[in-house]
């Protein structure tokens, strides 16, 4: 039997109609239904909105094509070159055109809604003065989220300045370390052959500060528009090699390395000459950024990626231990990356410095009552 059309009524008709019939509870709605039988009808909108939305749906449908048909993305890890033990499924392409935007492979899959009390939580950390992730306003304005629809934006300082809050520590401690290998394979030095300390010192030689500097410029362009899932990109450059030094010290193993590399470099070198110079600046400049950049660095930009993982509110002390199967996941590593110390146990610094743990206490102090009793 042919389908009939649906019925159309003119623009408030079904309105005046429904005022004309008073309230009615559910019941009397039911049987008045029943009784009167019928198929449920349409009611037009203004002619002049109805085009406005046919319009907008075209104008979106022609923008998507065009993003689908040209972003393309390729994995594991950074194009041209292979991170041991990257997965493909998680790890980003930083190739793509249209940054800035949340991509497919950039946000984790299977998302699901953090609670209230977690998220206000995690955006008053994330406004504080050592992470400044979120601006104080963004986060006292996520308390009224259950009730306004408040976006998850980017505090536009973190980016504009993000050659000094984290790009230049990167880059002078990576650019240091590949200028001592460099010299170390150039000079008629002894080799570095340590296995353990030639895998610390390639994972940060190989950190990507090319592509990482790229990321940060494109998005400094709209760096007063930028949602939390925009900076997906950027965090996992960022972390994917302190995740595969994850369990190592600073000091103890990552700054050993780094001397081991200096020891041999000198090696046979003159005094005073060029070479000796350079060997001494890299190595200076190397054993100063290492405690920022695993110390500070790590603990500074964890809210982003907490926010990132879309967790649950969580301390820093506990953080990598809670999270540790879905940040691989999200930087692209297997377990079997991790570079762990087989020859001595590691004698951990602190993870952060004991005031900033301390501070982290306050956070539930500058949140209303009615927040912390959920």
């Amino acid at each position: 039997m042919e389908e009939k059309p649906k019925e159309q009524y003119e623009p408030g008709e079904l309105s005046r109609t429904r005022s004309a019939l008073g309230p009615l509870t559910k019941e009397e709605a039911r049987r008045m239904a029943a009784v009167l039988g019928g198929d449920v009808g349409i009611e037009r909108g203004d002619a002049g909105v109805e085009q406005k939305y046919q319009n907008l749906g075209e104008s979106a449908r022609r923008k998507t094509d065009h993003f689908t048909k040209k972003v393309s993305f390729t994995g594991p890890g950074v194009p041209g070159r292979e991170v041991p033990g990257a997965s493909g499924k998680s790890s980003a392409a930083y190739s793509g055109s249209g940054r800035g935007l949340a991509r497919e492979d950039t946000i984790p899959q299977g998302k699901t809604s953090v609670p209230y009390r977690d998220r206000v939580k995690i955006n008053f950390l994330a406004a504080r003065n050592e992470h400044r992730i979120k601006t104080k306003g963004a986060a006292f304005l996520s308390l009224f989220s259950l009730i306004l629809p408040v976006k998850d934006k980017i505090n536009p300082a973190f980016i504009e300045e993000g050659d000094i809050l984290f790009f230049k520590h990167i880059e002078n401690l990576v650019i240091s370390v590949r200028g001592l290998l460099a010299l170390n394979r150039k000079n008629n030095v002894k080799p570095i052959t340590n296995s353990f300390y030639l895998d610390i010192l390639m994972t940060i030689a190989e950190w990507d500060i090319e592509t990482l500097h790229t990321e940060l410029n494109h998005l400094q362009r709209s760096a007063g528009n930028l949602h939390v899932e925009s900076c997906a990109d950027l965090c996992r450059i960022i972390y994917m090699p302190m995740m595969r030094l994850i369990n190592l010290d600073p000091v103890l193993h990552i700054g050993k390395a780094v001397r081991h590399a200096y020891e041999y470099d000198m090696a046979g070198i003159q005094k005073k000459t060029e070479a000796h110079n350079r060997i001494n600046n890299f190595y200076s400049v190397a054993a100063a950024e290492i405690p920022f950049v695993f110390k500070e660095l790590r603990f500074r930009l964890y809210p982003l990626l907490l926010k990132l993982l879309n967790g649950g509110f969580c301390t820093y002390d506990y953080f990598f231990k809670r999270y540790f199967p879905q940040i691989l996941g999200f930087v692209g590593l297997k377990a079997e990356s991790i570079i762990a110390d087989l020859h001595e146990p590691a004698k951990p610094s602190a993870e952060a410095p004991e005031k900033k743990e301390a501070e982290l206490e306050t956070i539930p102090r500058e949140m209303p009552d009615a927040v912390l009793e959920g």
